[in-house]
């Protein structure tokens, strides 16, 4: 029985394809996503999206001064897409060709994730494959992908990865049944797959880890620690991942005990009059910076702001609303110069107090300025900067300030003449943080669909690795050479080698790993999920 005609799902398809396209393309100026899942609905439905792929297409190229692979990536999906208008035309293509080739868009992913060429490689074998008149072989094809992928999955991805598979083969028998068009069939799974990407990176917070302690059950967003006072501190927001800052009344600090994780104390920051979302803090000496965002005081709407917690006394100092309003919610502290700097992702202006000097300067961003207009405020903001605790160089004197809206780039900052000294070209998407490597004169950067490494002394690009989705920025393991990337929406902690650049593992988490910290006191991994806290010993990880 047909549940809807073969031109509606089509056309139904197109335009939520092309909302979803325009929406990463214009507003987040995402040119990795091709190799996710718009690529995937071209080859779906009779790719007649093609010219919303080329437009992506030749938009990247842009942006990357001509970049040949991509160039010829384009060219490649051009003429398959001509070869397959011609084959359909001719009634050669299967019925089942196209649920086939959905169910290996999600193994072929995962190829995508490695490289450009391994993507055109695969995706080469399954079109060719599909020509294929014997049904078996067309099969074969498709579980290849799905067995070649194995290696890189953990065992939450190749659950949903064989479910997948056996739902495109039902539809595919369903197909050949003439109860479905392949069209229709095409449509089931492309709007399941995200369904089925949600359910990979969700499953593993719903089960304890095996490779790691859960001290407490509540979502952490950030850790610092404090070796003198043997105290492991976390932000616990108390409220969605989302902007709902009514539900974040209740979220405080964490001091835990960095030996045992025992619960110490905790530290309430919000109050009636001052309230938020916690997100960011740094340790330093006897102080706690705490980088929040949402904030109301005063029953005024105060935007990104911080705060300060004193331990210098017996009973801890709060200092509420630090410096001014809107002043910023992701921190950077320069302990050479004992200065903090905050920035806002919603506009240009980066802040540093300089405690020696009790002096606040704002006009260090006024010369970054990346402007970008909100479809939702449908106003003009007039740049946006996420800085990260790791990133300053003591070599260099230098810190670093990515873009996040509309961002492609990262500026360096010098920390005493306090001008832009360079800008490195990222084109990965908007960033999410910068974290040095002073040893090895490097710079991690994160971006929405992954990581790029660059020289620190050249400012070449290094390494460029794909990852999942929602990049937090590097945390760098010193005593075991590894760098940790946690992917918030993909539920995954990306283990790298710190010296080869090249990725070890992946650790299923679960949603909502954002800010890592490593503790070369305790040789641990601090992470927080959905499911709570985590601590994950670091001794003997390769």
């Amino acid at each position: 029985m047909k549940f809807l005609s073969s031109t509606v799902a089509f056309y139904f398809a197109a335009s939520i394809t092309f909302i979803f396209t325009f929406f990463r393309a214009v507003f987040f100026i995402l040119p990795q996503g091709i190799l996710e899942n718009s690529t995937g609905t071209l080859l779906i439905l009779q790719f007649k999206l093609f010219l919303i792929f080329l437009g992506y297409s030749f938009l990247y190229i842009i942006q990357n001064s001509g970049n040949q692979k991509l160039l010829i990536f384009a060219v490649v999906v051009l003429a398959i897409r001509w070869a397959y208008t011609v084959i359909d035309k001719k009634k050669i293509l299967p019925p089942e060709a196209y649920p086939l080739m959905a169910v290996s868009l999600v193994g072929l992913q995962f190829f995508a994730d490695l490289s450009l060429t391994y993507f055109i490689f695969s995706l080469l074998i399954i079109l060719v494959f599909m020509l294929l008149h014997t049904i078996t072989l067309r099969l074969i094809a498709t579980a290849l992908t799905f067995i070649a992928a194995l290696y890189f999955l953990d065992k939450y991805e190749i659950i949903f990865s064989i479910l997948f598979m056996l739902l495109g083969l039902c539809l595919v028998k369903l197909t050949r049944k003439t109860w479905l068009t392949r069209a229709e069939a095409a449509l089931v799974l492309l709007f399941l797959i995200p369904l089925f990407q949600i359910g990979v990176a969700y499953l593993p917070a719903k089960f304890t880890t095996d490779h790691a302690t859960r001290f407490t059950d509540k979502l952490a967003l950030s850790f610092c620690e404090m070796p003198a006072k043997n105290a492991l501190f976390a932000v616990h927001p108390e409220c969605p991942m989302a902007m709902f800052t009514n539900q974040c009344r209740h979220g405080f600090i964490g001091e835990y005990n960095s030996q045992t994780l025992q619960t110490h104390s905790r530290i309430n920051i919000l109050n009636d009059n001052y309230y938020g979302r916690p997100e960011q803090i740094v340790c330093h000496g006897k102080k706690i910076f705490v980088g929040l965002n949402e904030m109301w005081a005063n029953r005024r709407y105060v935007g990104p702001n911080a705060a300060i917690i004193d331990f210098t006394t017996t009973q801890p100092i709060i200092t509420r609303n630090i410096g001014q309003s809107d002043i910023g919610n992701s921190l950077l502290y320069d302990p050479i110069h004992d200065a903090l700097f905050m920035a806002s992702e919603w506009d240009k202006r980066i802040y540093r107090w300089d405690f020696s000097k009790n002096t606040m300067n704002t006009t260090i961003g006024d010369h970054l300025p990346n402007e970008w207009y909100s479809v939702f405020t449908r106003s003009i903001h007039s740049g946006s900067r996420i800085l990260h605790h790791d990133g300053y160089s003591r070599n260099l004197n230098t810190a670093y300030a990515a873009e996040w809206i509309s961002g492609r780039r990262v500026h360096e900052i010098d920390l005493t003449a306090l001008q832009p000294k360079r800008t490195l070209v990222v084109n990965g998407g908007a960033s999410l943080g910068a974290t040095v490597d002073d040893t090895a004169s490097r710079l991690w950067v994160s971006h929405l669909w992954g990581v790029s490494v660059f020289n620190l002394k050249s400012g070449a690009l290094l390494k460029k690795h794909r990852l999942g989705f929602m990049n937090r920025p590097a945390v760098i393991d010193f005593n075991n050479n590894l760098v940790f990337i946690a992917s918030s929406l993909s539920g995954r902690i990306y283990v790298f080698n710190r010296v080869t650049m090249q990725r070890v593992k992946a650790i299923a988490v679960g949603i909502g790993p954002r800010y890592l910290y490593v503790s070369n006191q305790t040789n641990r991994l601090y992470y927080g999920t959905i499911a709570g806290s985590y601590a994950l010993d670091l001794g003997g990880m390769e």
